[in-house]
């Protein structure tokens, strides 16, 4: 079906304002929803002398004339997933050999960056500036403003404390000259303690059970997803209508990456759907404003190459605000890592 009627665009999309209008022309099929600028995901349609909604991928009727009012806007992305899959060690390549990075598109969210990216990379460049024998315990990450697509981030690393057991760190993302993210990273030596707590295994084995390779989100799928491999144990992809609080997934990344080390992780463990979202039954923005997470010894040395195993349950959710508890094991079910978020969202 090719569409080349005018549309209003009512929310504001993009610098798109409630009154503009503009010509939509592209060809809509079920493999492809792009124009020139952007691809169209979940969107609403009102076609004239009828009050329906639907996906647009499902429309094959022609229609003069649409009213669009609810719209998902993301960068055109080829309807070939593979042609968008890279390696992570290509992100966490500085761009000048020191401390600035540019994230590609292919690691977009629309015009901006997916926050594990931008984490990743902030985890990767203080990684380098502790003595080597101590290990990340603690990584905490405040998104303060989005962080844009194929424009350079300098990262900024300041030694906080370097004492005989515990070094801490400052670690700044910034995007001319604007404060986007913000971290302290903690190292620890080891301790000799009497007490020793274990860590509960995780709940399952992929290997006993076999699920198939699912979407991100249902109707909207931004380039960052195609690097990853998402398998659903518990939960739902987002914006399905679920009525679970909780998500157990398998996540992998699609080309694993030749070195591996925590920042690889972290960017893993990002690419978990915020969990409230799958309740969700149409697209409404979100983002992760505060991510703390804690590391086992075994974070720094488990097999990336079979990605992880990722709990997360929504605790509570009021005004807009979520928070949510996850926990991480390897594919094998060793533990890895635990974290909180506090999740924004608008909707």
């Amino acid at each position: 079906m090719t569409i080349t009627s005018k549309v209003r665009l009512e929310p504001q999309v993009d610098g798109c304002s409630a009154v503009d209008e503009c010509r939509l022309l592209g060809s809509i099929n079920n493999e492809s929803k792009q124009t020139e600028s952007c691809w169209f995901g979940r969107v609403q349609m009102l076609p004239i002398g009828q009050n329906r909604s639907m996906p647009i991928s499902t429309c094959d009727q022609d229609v003069d004339d649409l009213q669009i009012s609810s719209i998902a806007r993301f960068p055109a992305r080829s309807p070939n997933r593979e042609a968008m899959i890279v390696s992570i060690n290509k992100l966490l390549s500085p761009t000048n050999g020191k401390n600035s990075y540019i994230i590609g598109a292919e690691w977009g969210q629309g015009r901006t960056a997916f926050g594990g990216a931008t984490a990743a990379v902030m985890c990767h460049l203080v990684m380098q500036r502790p003595s080597p024998e101590r290990n990340m315990i603690s990584f905490s990450v405040t998104f303060c403003a989005p962080v844009t697509v194929e424009s350079e981030i300098e990262i900024e690393v300041e030694a906080l404390r370097r004492g005989k057991t515990l070094e801490q760190y400052s670690v700044r993302a910034k995007q001319d000259g604007e404060l986007r993210a913000h971290a302290v990273a903690v190292f620890a030596g080891t301790v000799n303690s009497a007490i020793k707590i274990a860590a509960e295994t995780a709940p399952l084995r992929p290997n006993d059970i076999a699920i198939p390779e699912q979407r991100l989100a249902v109707g909207l799928n931004p380039r960052f997803e195609a690097n990853f491999d998402y398998r659903f144990y518990k939960g739902a992809p987002l914006y399905s209508g679920s009525t679970d609080r909780e998500h157990l997934v398998g996540i992998s990344f699609k080309k694993p990456p030749s070195s591996r080390g925590l920042a690889h992780l972290v960017c893993l463990m990002d690419a978990c759907p915020p969990t409230p979202a799958q309740q969700l039954s149409e697209y409404h923005p979100l983002s992760t404003v505060v991510w703390n997470m804690h590391f086992l010894p075994s974070a720094k040395t488990f097999d990336l190459a079979q990605g992880i195993i990722m709990s997360s349950y929504g605790e509570v959710g009021i005004d807009g605000a979520h928070y949510l508890n996850e926990r991480v094991w390897s594919h094998a079910g060793l533990p890895l890592a635990f974290s909180t978020q506090s999740v924004m969202i608008f909707g």
